[in-house]
């Protein structure tokens, strides 16, 4: 069982050196911290539309919209990545 252990723990460490020479994965961590972004901007001008100016009669529709294109964004990017 040891011996099996050290095996794995071999494999693993000679694994994490190939994966931190490999920076395949920056082009998707910044997706998603531009995504993270434009869903708190969507957020902020919700809770502004919502609470501040409008109510929940305009602010709901617009909700969903927004919503809607910020998928939409999303989808447009997990799309291009994969080229």
């Amino acid at each position: 069982m040891k011996m099996n252990l050290s095996k794995v723990h071999g494999k693993l460490i000679q694994l994490s050196r190939v994966s931190s020479e490999n920076d395949s994965g920056k082009p998707s961590r910044i997706f998603t911290i531009r995504m993270l972004a434009l869903m708190s901007i969507n957020w902020a001008f919700l809770f502004g539309v919502t609470y501040g100016k409008y109510g929940w009669d305009v602010g709901e529709p617009i909700s969903y919209l927004t919503a809607l294109g910020v998928d939409l964004v999303a989808m447009a990017g997990i799309f291009n990545l994969e080229e």
